[in-house]
């Protein structure tokens, strides 16, 4: 998976918090744009790996990580023998900001390329710093999955995912995964905003998955299960 400029979670990805909502103003927080010879470890640590599907592939593989030429570059391989020791039939590399930064209210872009390979699932998305799920909430930002020509745009929360209320409003949004342009996500208290050039401004209410002061953290995968 390749994403230009990560910011805040991915490529050329700019994090901001709300200074005026009203007037929808915003001062810059934070800006990865991936210039150094790896990512940046004040921020960003490797994913380790979980027993759920979008973990169980991790590892902490230096060649899975690449940063060039502005990119930071996430690649999921078969291990016929790449890392003899670890038994996994395939790794994959992640990153997230658990533990080194996160945001209450405000906006993230992210710029990325995707590649299409059967199994594979690369995703950037934002998990509340501490909370089980679902109350705690889950803003997908981006996720796409095998040879789709579309990705997915998501929220997840208890009122979604325990009171079932999917469509009321509607909870995601299917976007073309050719377009590279950025994408972004702005969001205040009780409703989530994409914005794409690909797309018309959409908006879900999210009234059971409230942020505090502890904020959201991003996070960037690749990773196969489909």
């Amino acid at each position: 998976m390749k994403t230009k400029r990560m910011f805040a979670a991915f490529c050329g990805c700019c994090l901001a918090v709300a200074m005026q909502a009203q007037q929808a103003r915003y001062e810059l927080v934070w800006e990865d744009n991936f210039n150094g010879p790896t990512f940046d470890e004040q921020y960003w640590s490797k994913i380790p790996r979980g027993g759920v599907d979008w973990n169980r592939h991790m590892s902490d593989a230096d060649f899975l990580y690449e940063v060039k030429d502005g990119n930071l570059v996430l690649r999921g391989m078969v291990n016929d023998g790449k890392v003899p020791q670890d038994t996994a039939r395939y790794i994959t590399g992640g990153l997230y900001t658990k533990g080194k930064f996160n945001i209450g209210y405000g906006k993230v872009e992210i710029c990325a390329k995707l590649g299409r390979a059967q199994g594979a699932w690369p995703a950037f998305w934002m998990l509340p710093e501490k909370g089980e799920w679902p109350k705690g909430g889950e803003i997908d930002i981006m996720e796409h999955l095998s040879h789709d020509t579309i990705a997915y745009q998501t929220v997840h929360s208890y009122y979604t995912y325990v009171l079932k209320q999917e469509n009321n409003p509607p909870h995601g949004a299917l976007v073309p995964s050719t377009a590279t342009a950025t994408t972004l996500i702005p969001w205040k208290s009780c409703r989530t905003v994409w914005c794409s050039p690909s797309t018309d401004k959409r908006r879900w209410l999210i009234p059971a998955s409230k942020r505090t002061s502890r904020g959201s953290i991003p996070s960037a995968h690749l990773t196969t299960c489909w």
